[in-house]
């Protein structure tokens, strides 16, 4: 049986201080840095592969020392895994009967409820529905926290559309902010201007150090 190999503490953490002086020593020059020029701006990126190569020789004497014992670790999980997954999988299977059945009797209370409303129901049809519809009524169970929600999939947007332009229901009619994304993104941000749009340009950066031109 295996146990787990002995880390020297002590080297561990002269390591990281040795470290996390260098990094805080890093960490405040960028900060005060502003870049003005483009040749500034290229030194940047050297800076920062420069850093991201740091960042890997960090991680790799980080992994020296935990990795050995990581491996054991890792197989002791492996132990559990099994057991895990399958309590796991008892709990989703579980509560989606739980769903399932508040679904359905949601459903069933609904059709009761229309049913009522039907002019060839008598008075005492109608108060056996409404017995039935209120006993399909899901009671609150300690521990259990239901969250219903209603999702909506328009399968014809020309019919829905249309139906609330015919119906006044002009509040449905929403712009099209994908579209607008996109055409935002087609001009560069330079137009048309919409009334009540706001268009911000945005940039985000990668170092692929292989590529860094250095000195």
């Amino acid at each position: 049986m295996k146990s787990l190999p002995t880390i020297d503490m002590d080297a561990a953490e002269a390591a990281g201080d040795e470290d996390l002086e260098e990094a805080t020593q890093y960490l405040d020059h960028i900060r005060k840095m502003k870049i003005a020029t483009h040749p500034e701006m290229k030194a940047a990126v050297g800076f920062a592969a420069e850093i991201k190569e740091k960042h890997a020789a960090v991680n790799a004497q980080r992994q020296k020392f935990t990795d050995p014992a990581q491996d054991i670790i890792d197989e002791a999980n492996a132990f559990f895994s099994p057991a895990l997954r399958s309590l796991a999988a008892c709990e989703v299977a579980l509560k989606a009967e739980i769903v399932d059945h508040d679904l359905r009797m949601s459903t069933r209370r609904d059709e009761l409820l229309d049913a009522m409303s039907e002019p060839y129901n008598n008075a005492e049809d109608r108060s056996e529905m409404m017995a039935e519809a209120d006993a399909c009524i899901v009671p609150k169970v300690p521990g259990l926290s239901m969250r219903r929600s209603v999702e909506v999939k328009v399968a014809d947007e020309a019919a829905a559309l249309a139906w609330c332009v015919e119906n006044n229901r002009f509040e449905l009619l929403q712009l099209n902010e994908k579209a607008i994304k996109a055409l935002a993104k087609a001009t560069n941000g330079r137009g048309p201007d919409v009334p009540g749009v706001t268009v911000a340009r945005t940039s985000t950066a990668a170092i692929t150090v292989a590529k860094v031109e250095r000195g």
